[in-house]
């Protein structure tokens, strides 16, 4: 069986690479995150070196009598991170970041950036390129 292949789904995979991600803050205001493709080479150094150091956020250990403590600073430690990326990708944000941060529960707002960030990172995501026929 072969697999027949439209340049229809080539165009829409390739507009999707480009397109930028909405994120809806209210009913009429949405902030865009700009798509890698579409950033500079410092800027998108810029996003993967604070993706790494998200990264590089030590997962808390739940036995640790500091753990609560830590849930909290390392909570803080992750929103001002990927802040630092939403202020490189973001049209508006000042407007993410202020929504994001209304939240007070430190946990909780860490997991909403995360979740914009990991949303981000799931619709720009680039594959793997094709092998060159050389």
């Amino acid at each position: 069986m072969t697999n027949v292949f439209t340049v229809d789904a080539f165009r829409a995979e390739v507009k999707k690479k480009y397109a930028p991600v909405l994120i809806g803050l209210s009913d009429d205001v949405t902030v865009e995150l700009k798509p890698l493709l579409k950033l500079g080479k410092k800027t998108r150094d810029a996003v993967v070196e604070a993706i790494k150091e998200i990264e590089e956020i030590p997962e808390i250990d739940e036995d640790d009598e500091d753990a609560d403590e830590l849930v909290d600073e390392y909570s803080d430690r992750a929103c001002k991170v990927i802040a630092k990326v939403f202020r490189l990708i973001a049209t508006s944000p000042k407007k993410l970041i202020n929504a994001l941060d209304a939240e007070e529960d430190p946990q909780i707002r860490a997991e909403l950036y995360a979740a914009v960030l990991r949303t981000y990172m799931e619709e720009t995501q680039l594959g793997e390129a094709a092998p060159s026929p050389n």
